[in-house]
């Protein structure tokens, strides 16, 4: 069973308390704790919660310091030309991906013995 697997600490709780409410003749035979038991191990998830929270927040505190202002993370973000060029780098490399998808899956039929289509070629020419 995973460590968050029961659910969180308020669910425990509850747990426990229905646990302690179960008559005493219940709790021998279905393995019940006894009220004391049952305050215990609350406690004992308690301590257990607090430690982790207490945890945290010092592994967010040591990262405070490694935070960047918002104005020092804008110089790293590229000018409108190269984005440009990225943008056109990107589409270039979807076109080719898809065509050799596309040839991929055409000999990929071929080769099954599937019916393969013509492959259909457009080009349109601007004047």
């Amino acid at each position: 069973m995973g460590k968050h697997s029961r659910g969180n600490l308020h669910n425990r709780y509850r747990e426990w308390v229905c646990t302690s409410k179960s008559s005493g003749e219940e709790q021998p035979r279905g393995g019940h704790a006894p009220l004391q038991q049952c305050r215990l191990n609350v406690l004992c998830e308690i301590d257990q919660e607090s430690g982790r929270l207490r945890r945290y927040q010092q592994a967010r505190a040591s990262l405070a310091p490694m935070e960047t202002p918002p104005e020092v993370l804008c110089h790293n973000v590229a000018d409108a030309p190269t984005l440009d060029r990225l943008l056109r780098y990107e589409t270039s490399l979807e076109r080719s991906f898809d065509r050799t998808l596309s040839q991929l899956e055409r000999l990929q039929r071929m080769r099954l013995g599937q019916p393969v289509l013509p492959k259909l070629e457009v080009s349109h020419l601007m004047s």
